[in-house]
């Protein structure tokens, strides 16, 4: 496999699907809940996954794909060194409320280890892009994250991802050690979206309780080439089989997050 294609080939189908999802923003107004009440889906969901789906299974017709809205349909379970993890609209209610923070984000893993991601945002125009061992770009240009810590006299900000409707108390136990630390908590309703911003140095950190393999895996990978570090509650480095914890920082003050979390 040729990585520099598929790696235009990924921002040309992330493309393809954002702009979709561009054209009816601000439009749609049905949706659906999922079986965890608080998620929502929409039909622009399953259009953006059906397009990323189509086009690598025409290219890729022996690779295996983990998508967000088909994750049961034993698709991920391909005899494939290849894996495809695929989030079509992350931050969907977002999306459905005219907030511009949404993104689609795509990863290509071999044996379990994510190679390639790519996170676009069609209302920003924004595009991150990750190799594994290259670096990170946005829009063509090398990021990294921060040199911010606690201890040094400059602002910082962090991002917390949050679902209030279980654990709520122990969510906001570390919310309130997170502004402890940073004293600038944003919510933002994107877990990519707080990704990327911590890999082109806006925040300092984002910290995630309940979180799936689609959410992070590209950008995850984009953290870690811009230089920060992500690994789950305990220090684990992360993993697409990784559980639903997840803390990512500029790797200056990991360790007090990881502390405030457990």
């Amino acid at each position: 496999m040729n990585l520099e294609e598929t790696k235009q080939f990924m921002i040309d189908i992330a493309k393809e699907a954002g702009q979709m999802a561009k054209e009816k923003f601000g439009s749609v107004k049905e949706y659906k809940r999922k079986e965890e009440k608080t998620q929502l889906v929409s039909e622009v969901d399953f259009a953006a996954e059906n397009i990323i789906k189509s086009r690598i299974l025409e290219k890729f017709p022996d690779h295996a794909i983990l998508a967000e809205e088909s994750a049961d349909s034993g698709e991920a379970d391909k005899d494939s060194e290849y894996l495809w993890i695929i989030d079509p609209i992350d931050g969907t209610r977002n999306f459905l409320h005219g907030h511009p923070s949404f993104g689609v984000s795509i990863a290509l893993a071999k044996d379990k280890e994510v190679i390639l991601g790519v996170v676009h945002f069609p209302i920003y125009d924004w595009v991150y892009v990750a190799e594994k061992g290259k670096g990170a770009e946005k829009n063509g240009e090398a990021i990294t994250v921060s040199d911010r810590t606690p201890d040094s006299e400059e602002d910082m900000m962090g991002n917390f991802g949050c679902n209030f409707s279980r654990e709520k108390d122990e969510q906001i136990e570390v919310f309130s050690k997170l502004i402890d630390i940073v004293k600038k908590v944003r919510i933002e309703g994107s877990a990519t979206f707080g990704f990327c911003l911590v890999a082109e140095g806006v925040y300092d950190c984002y910290i995630q309780r309940f979180i799936k393999p689609w959410d992070y895996a590209a950008s995850a990978l984009i953290i870690e080439e811009a230089g920060g570090k992500v690994t789950d509650y305990e220090g684990k480095a992360w993993g697409i089989d990784m559980g639903g914890k997840i803390i990512s920082s500029n790797g200056k003050f990991h360790d007090k997050l990881i502390e405030i979390s457990e």
